[in-house]
């Protein structure tokens, strides 16, 4: 979505109260010109003079943390500018989805690319209610530590950025969270571990973003460099509870081997600190985005960093395949973290190209771990 996601501190978990384009499925003939424009084969001579698309689909899906999801998903592919052949797509995204677990999602997302490209708009806006499971704080927490719990939570996340520099991006970004109605049980490992923020967390805060990016596209790279560094203080004077900073480091290298063949790199840093950050806002490892096969927040603290490389191929018409490993840990701080306390993952996935023009995949991995594993499906790559 994160990022995830994006990047999005809990990419899979976060959720809004949604509008969907789903009447567009209401008519069969609305039906058959989605059928048409999803599936059928890409269009040069449409695509150079179009300037806007609408896809709404269902939304099927499966990771750890969800169960199965079902639900609808509206986007707007669109360009802000028509004279600007070389100018990248932008979308607005609005889903909304139900799951296995009792978990209701929705959210709207927004990546809009102005003309020139000298303004980038992200936007992400969430509400939901979210039972989840939760291990303990640490590197080291015994499986047999597993302890369910549930909460709401919304969030606003608005990111306005300037281009300084061809494909350089300076900003500021802004950030409200709040978590409400947790529940979970009494003397169990919330209390024991007296984790801030138990009873319920607001954090707000400001900071400022810079982002290189030179992707050839927003949602499958075949080439291209995107790093991205964010430092966001929360504190009272922003209305929130709760005083720290969070340090985030994205970066992504995009290698075409050979034709569609394409090695993608990734190494993601994270920490939040010094100060008091509660415990649904420390750095989480695991989920559909970084370190597959992990469930996302089964080791949790206040510094996470991974190390992950994907090599994506064809395999025919439109189906493709990737291989996938990963390195990561928690600690409390990075000067804390240790060779021995490296996690790994890896695993392989089929990919079905839903959309070849904008190179929207459907995405099934298989992510194993020490231990076990487990499968993920949805819609676009990992990162």
């Amino acid at each position: 979505m994160g990022y995830f996601c994006i990047a999005a501190m809990i990419k899979q978990l976060r959720a809004v109260f949604v509008l969907t384009a789903t009447l567009i499925f209401l008519t069969p003939s609305a039906n058959a010109q989605l059928l048409k424009r999803f599936f059928g084969p890409p269009d040069n001579t449409t695509a150079k003079t179009k300037r806007h698309k609408i896809l709404a689909i269902p939304v099927i899906s499966r990771a750890p943390e969800t169960d199965w999801t079902f639900g609808a998903a509206g986007t707007w592919l669109f360009k802000t500018s028509s004279k600007d052949t070389l100018l990248r797509t932008s979308n607005l995204q609005l889903i909304g989805i139900y799951t296995l677990r009792k978990q209701y999602v929705g959210q709207l997302d927004a990546n809009i690319v102005f003309p020139r490209e000298r303004w980038y708009l992200k936007m992400h806006a969430s509400l939901s209610r979210f039972p989840d499971t939760f291990w303990g704080v640490g590197n080291n927490m015994p499986d047999n530590n597993k302890e369910g719990y549930a909460f709401s939570q919304y969030h606003i996340n608005p990111t306005l950025m300037r281009m300084i520099r061809p494909k350089l991006f300076a900003g500021l970004i802004f950030d409200l969270q709040k978590f409400y109605n947790i529940s979970y049980t009494p003397s169990g490992i919330f209390d024991q571990q007296q984790l801030p923020g138990r009873r319920g967390s607001l954090i707000s805060g400001t900071g400022v973003t810079f982002l290189l990016d030179s992707r050839d596209n927003l949602y499958n790279a075949y080439k291209g460099w995107y790093t991205q560094f964010t430092s966001i203080f929360y504190g009272k004077a922003f209305g929130s509870q709760f005083t720290y900073n969070q340090l985030i480091i994205d970066t992504r290298k995009y290698i075409n081997v050979y034709r569609k063949h394409v090695l993608a790199l990734q190494a993601y840093f994270e920490y939040n600190g010094p100060g008091t950050a509660p415990f649904r806002n420390l750095a989480r490892m695991g989920g559909p985005e970084r370190m597959r096969g992990y469930y996302s927040g089964r080791f949790t603290d206040r510094a996470h960093m991974c190390y992950q490389a994907e090599y994506r191929f064809p395999i025919w018409w439109r189906f493709g395949a990737t291989v996938f490993a990963a390195l990561g840990e928690v600690a409390p701080s990075f000067g804390k973290m240790s060779i021995n306390g490296l996690k790994y993952t890896y695993g392989a996935g089929l990919r079905f190209a839903a959309n070849r023009m904008e190179r929207i995949n459907f995405r099934f991995d298989y992510g194993f771990r020490k231990g076990g594993g487990d499968y993920y499906f949805t819609v676009a790559e990992a990162f």
